[in-house]
């Protein structure tokens, strides 16, 4: 699970750096709204913010997940911050709009108007179990439209609301706010808001464990790619990049023609699966691994704790070039998967066992991150004592 959170922390990263925005949600209306706790009576939360009737301002982003054209469907998002939930906390909830089922809660459903339903779609950790957290449209509000400007034309007309609700796998759903939306304010900030649903949540209420490292890691992607748009950092230089792969990718033909190497036929299938694995492990060997860390020394700086036994970094200012190749996965695999390709014609029996070794330990990797996962899982299944 953590590598695959690695991954989407990544390709986050990279949507974000080549859009110089947020890479998911990128374009956004943000307006004024109010949640109105109302629990229902005999029954508690053990939620403090729940359990008492209050009325709650808060600021919301409505936007369009992929950022398509709004006659296409598209996931729309809607982010909620309680700007005060205790103690002049903010309080994060992240929504997407999905279905209400038992399976499709946990699935972003694209749409083409954006009164839809609305969930977390992964758990919140409730003091008794995980559960869902939803804004399901109040029976008999008007249709909106999914395109931003539209859905701010129609807000100047009147409040819209949602019922919260919360809902653990065989319950239904059980309601403890209604959030009012309403036009403003104006004029919306330049930026996007960062919201973030792990920075800000509530001691008595934080995310789940269930595939959490994923989205912490795509968060920190968007983070990233919010940080860097109005920096204006020194661009990596592209074209020395470019050169420098070329002369590397050229020297390794070289040697390959100099060996007298005849070729091969067509690659199968097994032998690029497992060339693949291999070029995966050493990628991240090389770019984030603890035990590399004085290799990426001079050209990098740790920003914070990774997946397990990893460091992210960010080039150091002076090293652009360098430092972009050695945070960016997907930039180094291409330099790696040319070496074990080359590798394997000059020296086949050398880098074959090395290939395979490698990709046995990123199987072995997965299979621990799994197992870690599946305890988890049953973990946050059993019901507190």
């Amino acid at each position: 699970m953590t590598r695959a959170a690695a991954v989407g922390g990544v390709l986050a990263y990279a949507v974000a750096r080549v859009r110089r925005r947020p890479a998911l949600h990128p374009d956004g209306l943000v307006i004024s709204g109010t949640v109105d706790v109302t629990p229902p009576a005999g029954k508690v939360w053990a939620v403090p913010l729940l359990d008492v009737p209050g009325r709650y301002e808060a600021l919301v982003r409505w936007s369009r997940a992929a950022g398509l054209p709004s006659p296409l469907p598209d996931g729309m998002g809607l982010a909620v911050r309680v700007l005060d939930a205790g103690g002049g906390r903010p309080f994060d909830v992240l929504l997407t709009s999905s279905g209400t089922a038992r399976l499709t809660r946990h699935l972003p459903l694209p749409r083409r108007h954006a009164t839809a339903p609305y969930s977390t779609l992964t758990s919140y950790r409730f003091p008794d179990r995980e559960r869902v957290i939803a804004a399901l449209p109040v029976a008999g509000e008007r249709r909106l439209p999914a395109d931003l400007r539209a859905l701010a034309a129609s807000l100047e007309e009147g409040p819209v609301r949602y019922r919260l609700c919360a809902a653990a796998a065989g319950e239904a759903w059980r309601p403890f706010a209604t959030l009012t939306l309403r036009a403003g304010p104006e004029p919306a900030p330049q930026a996007p808001l960062a919201f973030d649903p792990y920075v800000n949540c509530l001691a008595d209420l934080p995310p789940g464990r269930a595939l959490r490292a994923l989205r912490e890691a795509a968060y920190d992607g968007s983070r990233r790619g919010r940080a860097a748009a109005p920096q204006g950092e020194p661009a990596p230089r592209h074209g020395l990049t470019l050169a420098a792969f070329a002369a590397y990718s050229g020297g390794w033909a070289l040697l390959v023609r100099r060996r007298g190497h005849p070729g091969e036929g067509p690659v199968a299938l097994p032998e690029l699966l497992v060339t693949a694995a291999a070029t995966f492990r050493l990628t991240r060997l090389l770019g984030k691994a603890k035990v590399t860390r004085p290799l990426r020394a001079p050209f990098t700086e740790v920003e914070e704790e990774g997946a397990p036994a990893e460091l992210n970094e960010v080039p150091k200012a002076g090293h652009p070039t360098v430092g972009a190749l050695l945070t960016c996965p997907f930039c180094l695999g291409v330099w790696v998967a040319t070496a074990l390709t080359a590798a394997r014609m000059v020296w086949p029996r050398a880098t074959s066992a090395a290939v395979r070794t490698l990709a046995a330990v990123a199987v072995s990797d997965a299979l621990h991150l799994g197992y870690t996962a599946l305890v988890d899982a049953a973990e946050a299944d059993e019901p507190s004592a």
